[in-house]
């Protein structure tokens, strides 16, 4: 079908809601992931090394924290 996107969207991200509404499931594209998510990361490690360039970012440990990663099953009335 591919009526709002020209492919395949296989994912939906879980939106956090308002207090006064219910969450709502966003459509994601794998070029949403590439161009936006993945792109941003690069983007701020580019800046970082522009702005320290004698930064260890890559010689040491390193913490990074994201959102969940768990799957959950559709369901409309939720």
């Amino acid at each position: 079908q591919n009526l709002l996107w020209p492919t395949e969207i296989k994912w939906f991200s879980k939106s956090s809601g308002t207090t006064s509404d219910r969450s709502k499931f966003i459509p994601v594209s794998r070029e949403a992931l590439e161009d936006c998510h993945y792109k941003g990361g690069k983007d701020l490690i580019a800046l970082h090394y522009e702005q320290f360039p004698q930064s260890r970012l890559y010689q040491g440990m390193s913490l990074v924290v994201g959102g969940s990663s768990a799957i959950e099953q559709f369901r409309p009335e939720a």
